[in-house]
């Protein structure tokens, strides 16, 4: 014997279809807003380490700065030394030339 099935019409109403489309996307922006919420926690971990390193580049640069000025200083220094060595170079041979010419004219008179 041959069972008959009884075949039953289903509807479905515009408002079921659009409830459950509105479930669904429910479901995707929940995702969504999940996948976001890590986005955000990833930017904000990038954000310390920037933050870190523009300190870091900050402490280098004053120390390079003062670095800089010490050797400046340094460097001046040397100048002012050389210019003052010279100055006393040429004193001496002023002297030298200034005690021979005394010794000639002595001699010569």
């Amino acid at each position: 014997m041959v069972e008959e099935q009884e075949i039953k019409s289903v509807t479905i109403s515009i408002n079921d279809l659009i409830y459950g489309q509105v479930k669904e996307l429910g479901k995707r922006m929940d995702r969504l807003e999940v996948h976001l919420d890590k986005i955000e926690t990833r930017m904000d971990k990038q954000d310390e380490k920037i933050e870190k390193l523009d300190a870091k580049i900050d402490r280098t640069r004053n120390e390079l700065n003062g670095r800089i000025d010490k050797l400046s200083d340094k460097i001046d220094a040397m100048h002012n030394e050389i210019k003052s060595s010279t100055g006393h170079i040429s004193i001496a041979n002023i002297s030298t030339v200034g005690i021979a010419l005394a010794v000639i004219y002595s001699v010569l008179k």
